[in-house]
């Protein structure tokens, strides 16, 4: 979402907040192997989800800490339209709208 759109009239306030820390933790332990499918609805390139997986490799890693930095990269990237909106967007385009915040 652009920093100059506005959220519609029509949806929810909850879902017109700013995503938290315990937002993005709680996804990170629910989204499956194909994480990569939601980078890409939340806009990240090929390259910068390689990155990710990359700087997250090893002993401190591990899946769902890798899930958690891109969330965490999207939310800083995007500031206050890191919304609860967005995030289920990206969820839905991944198929993944099973997971509910």
């Amino acid at each position: 979402m652009a920093a100059d759109m506005k959220i519609p009239d029509c949806i929810p306030d909850q879902d017109r907040r700013v995503v938290t820390d315990e937002d993005l933790q709680f996804i990170s332990e629910r989204v499956p192997r194909e994480w990569k499918d939601l980078g890409r609805a939340l806009g990240f390139t090929p390259a910068e989800l390689d990155a990710i997986e990359i700087d997250n490799h090893g002993p401190t890693g591990g899946h769902k800490e890798t899930v958690y930095k891109m969330l965490l990269k999207w939310q800083r990237k995007h500031g206050g339209n890191a919304t609860v909106h967005a995030l289920k967007q990206a969820l839905n385009k991944a198929e993944m709208e099973g997971i509910l915040l």
